[in-house]
């Protein structure tokens, strides 16, 4: 595969970015608002939204983890650069979490809620639990799509990835780069709105999108970016 196309840019990786963080949205839409997913309901429960774009982002991060690997210059340098690429983002979200509860719940309900707070802080920090489904096994135990899915899904990535559609490209890349906090901010996001508003599916898809493509802009531009200045402190 030409590396020099993921270098400058011509191809569909940010495109394909921003695309499968808009369907992790789409689809915590309809069970937040007790409606069944869309694609879930189409395919008879063989695939949703959400569930094709983490599979997706597996395959993507594979290839751009390796891609890192190769350009960092020892192994503390790319785990410096993964921390400062996830942590100042993540960190942020948690200031943010912890400023909003207390708008959110009262009384003991507050005092629960600041309780959860804490155990869900400690857990993401350490990335508790985070774990790669093994698709294969899963597969084998259910359908036809889930058989086929793990053996085409990586190719299919790649290959929307290194196609070329540079017109829509300009027009994407600059809000596809702040994909990271996009996923970390959706839910929440969503949440909030659910709290206080009696939202419809379509009405939660594109006010959480809207709300949720400013806040990674804002944390790619102000927290995410500045950060990287030192992905090389560390050699």
């Amino acid at each position: 595969m030409n590396s020099s196309k993921i270098i400058d840019r011509s191809n569909n990786f940010d495109l394909l970015r921003l695309v499968l963080a808009s369907f992790v949205i789409i689809s915590h839409s309809y069970p937040l608002t007790k409606n069944k997913e869309i694609l879930s309901s189409l395919t008879n429960g063989q695939v949703d939204f959400g569930g094709l774009a983490v599979n997706s982002f597996f395959a993507l991060s594979g290839y751009f983890i390796f891609l890192s690997l190769q350009r960092s210059k020892t192994i503390s340098n790319y785990i410096w650069k993964r921390i400062l690429r996830l942590y100042p983002a993540l960190i942020v979200l948690f200031i943010f979490t912890l400023i909003v509860i207390p708008f959110v719940y009262v009384g003991t309900q507050l005092t629960s809620a600041l309780k959860d707070y804490w155990h869900y802080a400690v857990k993401g920090l350490s990335l508790f639990k985070v774990s790669y489904t093994i698709l294969i096994a899963i597969s084998l135990l259910f359908n036809f799509y889930l058989v086929i899915a793990p053996f085409t899904l990586s190719f299919l990535v790649i290959f929307i990835e290194i196609l070329s559609t540079k017109y829509i490209n300009g027009y994407v890349e600059n809000l596809a780069i702040c994909h990271t906090a996009f996923y970390i901010y959706g839910f929440i996001v969503q949440q909030i709105l659910m709290i206080f508003f009696n939202l419809s599916p379509l009405s939660l898809m594109i006010i959480s999108l809207t709300f949720t493509y400013i806040l990674a802009y804002l944390s790619w531009h102000f927290v995410e970016e500045k950060m990287l200045k030192y992905k090389n402190l560390i050699k």
